[in-house]
Order: structure tokens, then C-alpha cells, then sequence
């Protein structure tokens, strides 16, 4: 079995985070520091953004947000950049943390993006990028909801139908 490298994920090997209401890491497992080529002392305390691609759509962040703000579970495809400057892709389910009846903070867990997904999700995170360096966030956000409504889903569907198409960890958050 090969070692994760900086940059790399097992594919059966999950990563945890715990974080915030504002979204600064609180608590992560091992394979997600070795993924991220962070070390604990980097990112605890940290928002979680500092490991954010240049090339990840402002408006997958709001659909994220909107939804976990609203104690809503939410599944994004995440672009994210290593310590040393690798790109690499995740899944992750991201959902409030409860603790006495009173939001906490955020769970985010998941693991490797399959490849047939990321080729998918590339096209769409592409298009997006592209209207709002050109346009601006609305019209990325108006261009989410018209490539949404051309598939006839809603982002939650569109997500399980791109996961659905390779069946590992995630085929249980359906």
C-alpha cells in the first residue's frame, strides 16, 4: 500500500475536520494533515480557506454556507491546494456540529474525489471561474442555477448523481 504523500490521499483513507462557527480548524485527523502537508500547529486556529485553490468557485462557498448556516448537510467537490503548492481534489460532507442542542461548529469528512467525477465537476468549477473573473459573482451564481436547471437537478442531486457513478465511502451519505 502506497504512503500519502503531500498532496495525496489513499482511496479508502478519510479525512476529518473539525471546525468553527467561522470556519478556523479546530480538530483534524492525521491524513488530513499529511494530505494538506500542513503540519497542527499551522492549521489550528486557522480558517479553513487557507487551503483553498485559486480555481474554486466563490459561488460553491455560498451554496456551502447557505446550506450549513441553515444546520442543513451539504456535499461539495473541493479543489484545495497543499503547503507546497499541489493541487488536489476531496469530497467532503460538511454538516453543523451540535453539541446541547446548540451549533458549535462545523464536521467536514470525506476522502478522494473519483477521477470520472473531477473530470465532471472540473467542467462545471471551469465554467463558473470564468464568469465571475469576467462577469461577477452573480452571474456565477446565475450560471450555477441555469447549468443546474439544464441537468433538471438541484445541487444535491447533481452531486449524488457524479458519486453515484463510483461506489466507495460516500455511497452510504445517500
Amino acid at each position: 500500500m502506497l504512503k500519502s504523500k503531500d498532496g495525496n490521499l489513499k482511496d479508502d483513507e478519510q479525512i476529518y475536520v473539525r471546525t468553527d462557527l467561522e470556519g478556523r480548524i479546530t480538530l483534524a485527523n492525521n491524513a488530513f494533515f499529511k494530505l494538506s502537508g500542513f503540519s497542527k500547529d499551522d492549521l489550528i486556529g486557522s480558517k479553513h480557506n487557507v487551503l483553498r485553490h485559486n480555481l474554486m468557485p466563490s459561488v460553491i462557498y455560498d451554496v456551502l454556507w447557505h446550506k450549513i448556516k441553515r444546520d442543513e448537510t451539504v456535499i461539495v467537490f473541493f479543489k484545495n491546494l497543499s503547503k507546497s503548492g499541489k493541487e488536489y481534489w476531496i469530497v467532503n460532507e460538511i454538516s453543523p456540529l451540535m453539541e446541547y442542542g446548540k451549533k458549535v461548529g462545523y464536521l467536514s469528512q470525506g476522502g478522494k474525489a473519483p477521477k470520472e467525477a473531477i473530470k465532471e465537476i472540473e467542467i462545471l468549477y471551469d465554467l463558473l471561474i470564468q464568469v465571475e473573473k469576467k462577469e461577477n459573482f452573480m452571474k456565477s451564481k446565475k450560471a450555477l442555477a441555469n447549468f443546474l436547471y439544464n441537468k433538471k437537478m438541484i445541487y444535491s442531486e447533481y452531486v449524488g448523481y457524479l458519486l453515484e457513478k463510483e461506489d466507495r465511502w460516500y455511497s452510504s451519505l445517500f
